[in-house]
């Protein structure tokens, strides 16, 4: 009887590896798979952001229009009525109103990014002083917000539209971290960053003005948190700050 002895140690061996392979492969297509059906959920997610975006800056912009058509037949029927100053204060009331609606507007157009820059001078107090009912109303009545600003805070270059969409937004951030309400206090002050310190803040060594938000509330979800920090520094004009300095 003929026999034939084949030693087939390494095809058992190549055919181990081959089935690990086969099976780590499995694994990395499903984690590919699940990362690009999360990717791709994140994706819709953004239009949808950015179509509630458009329609915010677009329904503003037209109700904008309606209100310069309001406002301008304001002006005229206060012309018309000089004579009578009941009649005038009750215009008075009404423009007051539709200046209101005007600046809510405004701060809706630049939340929706449809407005362009336009950096000016800005007073933290005049700005907080006047955000204060807008961003009441972005609040329910088991969350209070208080202010808090010193008298020699700095005049900040910036854009004021800017400044109060990351406000609002750091605002909103504190109202989620309190589902069962808080406190939710802003304050605005001078800050002198040391060298020693700037490493710590990512920010240069120099003198900067601070908004800081700050809330008692039990915190974010990391999925539910929006992108914005717990406070925004920004440099004073240079004489402005050279004048209180002095």
């Amino acid at each position: 009887m003929p026999g034939v002895l084949i030693d087939i140690h390494e095809r058992k061996i190549a055919e181990e590896k081959l089935l690990r392979l086969t099976q780590t492969l499995e694994e990395r297509v499903a984690e590919a798979v699940g990362a690009r059906v999360e990717a791709e959920e994140r994706f819709r997610q953004v239009q949808k952001l950015e179509a509630i975006g458009n329609l915010t800056g677009g329904g503003a912009h037209d109700f904008n229009n309606v209100l310069q058509i309001i406002s301008a037949n304001l002006q005229l029927i206060e012309l018309k009525s000089k004579d009578n100053p009941k009649l005038l204060r009750r215009l008075r009331v009404v423009g007051d109103a539709v200046a209101r609606s005007g600046k809510l507007a405004s701060q809706m157009l630049a939340f929706a990014r449809r407005q362009p820059l336009n950096p000016a001078v800005v007073t933290p107090q005049k700005l907080v002083g006047d955000m204060c009912d807008f961003l009441q109303h972005a609040l329910p009545e088991s969350v209070e917000l208080h202010t808090s600003v010193t008298d020699d805070a700095w005049n900040v270059y910036v854009d004021r539209h800017q400044l109060e969409n990351a406000l609002l937004n750091l605002v909103i951030n504190s109202r989620d971290a309190m589902p069962e309400g808080g406190h939710i206090l802003l304050e605005v002050g001078n800050v002198d960053i040391r060298a020693q310190e700037a490493g710590s803040v990512a920010l240069p060594a120099g003198k900067y003005v601070r908004f800081a938000v700050t809330d008692n509330g039990t915190g974010i979800c990391r999925k539910a948190s929006r992108r914005a920090c717990s406070s925004r520094s920004i440099r004073p004009r240079p004489k402005d700050r050279a004048r209180a300095s002095g």
